[in-house]
């Protein structure tokens, strides 16, 4: 007697198998962006720190007013076609803002280095505290020897966003698959979104 598969014992069988494939797709894909969006706010929390030591051990650049520079800092834009460029940078005329020359690394620029978010992440928004004022751009400074947080936006006049307030400064950067902007309410995250905190006692966390 010849054992075999009956027609509908086949079927079946390849039902199942396409449905596990297909739900290995989709794990897979959910997985891969949590991959991405964990590498780029890795990466900004890693030049933010990197900001606070360079700050902490004295590094020292020349051409600045006074000289040498005592600080270094972070630029963080959101709108295009800054969006997606983190700055570390040196404030060379002490205006406590990054003054782009579009040039990186020379002697008189105060671009010391220039990372990229990879794979389509962008920053999604950027808020302040009290209220959580949305803003198009930081400046976040590291001042020796504490080193002291000093963080402030574009508009040239405005006080230091810092004044007054201990944290937390948030940076919201999302995933290419987010249509939205990310929430605001960290009881409410949205998927494939991420949040890097700086509070002024010089702490940088990632959460969701």
């Amino acid at each position: 007697m010849v054992m075999g598969f009956t027609l509908v014992e086949m079927m079946v069988t390849m039902g199942v198998m396409a449905a596990v494939v297909t739900m290995m797709f989709f794990n897979y894909s959910g997985f891969n962006r949590g991959i991405m969006i964990n590498r780029a706010a890795r990466a900004l929390a890693y030049v933010l720190r990197d900001a606070q030591s360079r700050s902490v051990n004295v590094s020292q650049l020349t051409a600045c007013n006074p000289s040498p520079c005592s600080n270094f800092g972070v630029y963080i834009n959101k709108t295009s076609p800054k969006n997606g460029e983190i700055i570390l940078f040196t404030d060379r005329d002490a205006n406590g803002r990054y003054d782009a020359t579009g040039t990186c690394g020379g002697g008189t620029d105060e671009c010391v280095t220039k990372t990229l978010f990879t794979n389509g992440v962008t920053v999604s928004d950027l808020r302040a505290p009290p209220l959580s004022a949305t803003h198009d751009a930081f400046n976040v400074l590291f001042y020796r020897p504490d080193p002291t947080v000093k963080i402030k936006n574009d508009i040239v006049g405005d006080p230091p966003l810092s004044d007054g307030v201990v944290g937390p400064f948030r940076i919201f950067i999302k995933h290419p698959s987010v249509s939205v902007n990310c929430s605001i309410d960290p009881l409410t995250p949205t998927p494939d979104c991420k949040t890097i905190r700086i509070w002024l006692t010089g702490q940088i966390s990632i959460e969701q």
